[in-house]
């Protein structure tokens, strides 16, 4: 049984460098798209702490104070959330990647 505090699943089946990618290529409004689409499909209780940590830049404490959470799960959720988003961007950056290798 996985609990709040869990670290069951966390790794991304896949796994994707995108440091290889310009950042232009990272910012397309395809790119913008497939990340806000991707932010929607999370969860609302690790949508939520995304959102004021990376987003609104909310310190830990702050966000902890607001959502009515312990600072670890802050931690984890926020944890939780940047590993759901890479698995999902992982797969159209790839795509991305392999379409700009085979141009090339």
């Amino acid at each position: 049984m996985q609990t709040e505090d869990s670290d069951e699943g966390l790794m991304p089946e896949i796994f994707m460098d995108w440091s290889i990618l310009p950042e232009h290529e990272l910012l397309t409004e395809e790119g913008k798209s497939t990340i806000d689409n991707a932010i929607e499909k999370l969860p609302e209780t690790l949508r939520m702490v995304f959102i004021l940590r990376d987003i609104e830049d909310v310190s830990i404490k702050e966000t902890a104070e607001i959502l009515n959470l312990t600072e670890t799960n802050v931690k984890t959720r926020l944890l939780r959330a940047r590993m759901y988003l890479r698995e999902q961007l992982s797969t159209y950056y790839s795509e991305r990647l392999t379409r700009k290798e085979k141009n090339d």
